[in-house]
């Protein structure tokens, strides 16, 4: 069985909203987007804290009633002439390309020619997780045999369980550069670490465009297959693994250097010496005197641990392993 990490975005709002679905529906349009205006760029635990969810969960009832009722029944895309519309359809009939999300798993599927497994992964937004919501239940109602993965609690980093990624929002661009796209590259690294990438591959149709390059990288450095719909043709796009050489010596070089930037978020830039920032500058976010591990660094060398392993051996041991020129080279 394939397993396909999906980014979530707001497709599912943003194709309700568009005039022409307006017109068809007419008077049985129920607008969404005074909600979305106020709340759907706010930080994920406006929902999920319980006493700041209070201001917000009538109106998110309301706008999950409506997209379920409006949108994801009764309606469909087709194509005349070379172009796509929307018209409706026989009640009962589901929304099979209500969102990014959702066409692009059925197009992947229908590569595959088997069932898969999805792992819905989320911006720090109120609308994209209430989109994952709604989109992870839809699923398995029109696709036979899918799993769905989604857990509503804020990933913060490190192996823990949360499919949404905190700071990965576009109101605060140091949060997201420095912060979210950090915790990206994390949960990814977990989710190819607990997962394998044997059968594993990355879907970049939904979410915010400024993680595509980042995942895109992530996914050629792990040897992981990319999907992409192009939402206007409908066609669906498989990136395969491409050669890329790494210059992995930089990192040896510099051992002692990462493993602080790894442990320690931001550290005074004192601390290293030109030549290091010289060297690293394309691995490095560098803020005054701040630097960090950009998310670039963060990938290739969470790349590089994956392929080391730690052993233990006392002096004595060691030593004979120094005095056997094969052992000591593997």
């Amino acid at each position: 069985m394939k397993r396909i990490i999906t980014i979530v975005g707001t497709s599912l709002f943003t194709n309700y909203m568009q005039p022409e679905v307006r017109r068809i529906l007419d008077k049985k349009y129920n607008d969404v987007s005074e909600y979305l205006e106020r709340y759907g760029n706010f930080p994920t635990d406006g929902l999920i804290d319980k006493m700041k969810a209070q201001e917000m969960n009538s109106s998110r009832n309301k706008i999950e009633e409506t997209i379920k009722k409006k949108w994801l029944t009764g309606i469909e895309r087709v194509c005349r002439d070379g172009q796509w519309e929307w018209k409706t359809a026989n009640n009962g009939s589901s929304n099979v390309d209500a969102s990014a999300e959702i066409t692009s798993i059925r197009k992947i599927i229908d590569d595959l020619k088997e069932d898969i497994e999805v792992h819905l992964i989320t911006t720090d937004t109120v609308s994209s997780v209430i989109a994952a919501g709604i989109i992870a239940g839809f699923l398995p109602e029109i696709i036979p045999g899918i799993k769905v993965y989604y857990q509503q609690e804020i990933y913060e980093g490190g192996e823990k369980a949360g499919s949404v990624i905190a700071d990965l929002q576009v109101t605060d661009r140091d949060k997201f550069a420095r912060d979210g796209l950090r915790r990206l590259v994390d949960k990814v690294d977990w989710l190819v670490a607990s997962l394998g990438r044997e059968n594993l591959a990355i879907n970049i149709t939904g979410g915010y465009k400024a993680v595509i390059p980042y995942l895109t990288i992530m996914a050629q450095i792990y040897n992981l297959p990319i999907y992409y719909v192009f939402e206007d043709t409908d066609l669906l796009l498989k990136i395969p693994h491409i050669p890329v050489d790494v210059d992995w010596n930089i990192f040896n070089k510099y051992t002692d250097e990462f493993n602080i930037l790894e442990k320690e978020d931001i550290v005074n830039s004192k601390q290293f010496d030109y030549q290091f920032r010289t060297d690293c500058a394309s691995c490095l976010d560098i803020d005054g005197n701040d630097i960090a591990l950009g998310p670039m660094g963060q990938i290739l060398y969470k790349r590089l641990q994956s392929q080391r392993f730690v052993f233990y051996a006392s002096d004595e041991v060691w030593k004979q392993i120094g005095e056997q020129k094969d052992i000591y080279r593997i």
